[in-house]
């Protein structure tokens, strides 16, 4: 007969949405309203630009359960601009802000019914967060 000393588990395949999501700012539209409105609103120009405007107004008016990305030319032009509004509410995202707040360089952003979310292209793991 043997004994089991130890049983071994790995989920390490569901590691990477685990650091993913500590690593993910939401601005919820239903906690949010204001700034989901406020956010969405910045990049509409660049959708319209692209002649993805009827599909930006229906998914931010909750007539499609679809996800836009934004552009990552126009991520990168307003970026700066989305900081300083979320800095300036950073008091509501106390976990995921300081792990965002110098990284928006190596992030997307995508918008959906439900929020305007922006993430790490790649994990951020070795961020030193002082």
């Amino acid at each position: 007969m043997i004994t089991a000393a130890a049983v071994i588990l790995d989920d390490a395949h569901v590691a990477f949405s685990v650091m993913r999501d500590a690593f993910t700012l939401r601005v919820e539209r239903e906690k949010y309203a204001g700034d989901y409105d406020h956010l969405t609103n910045t990049f509409r120009g660049d959708f319209k630009e692209l002649g993805r405007l009827g599909s930006f107004d229906d998914i931010v008016n909750d007539l499609d359960y679809g996800v836009l990305e934004v552009p990552y030319w126009s991520w990168k032009a307003k970026s700066s601009q989305v900081h300083e509004y979320l800095r300036e509410r950073a008091d509501n995202y106390p976990f995921e802000w300081p792990f965002l707040r110098d990284a928006f360089d190596y992030c997307h952003c995508l918008i959906s019914q439900r929020a305007f979310v922006i993430t790490p292209i790649f994990s951020l793991v070795d961020l030193g967060i002082a």
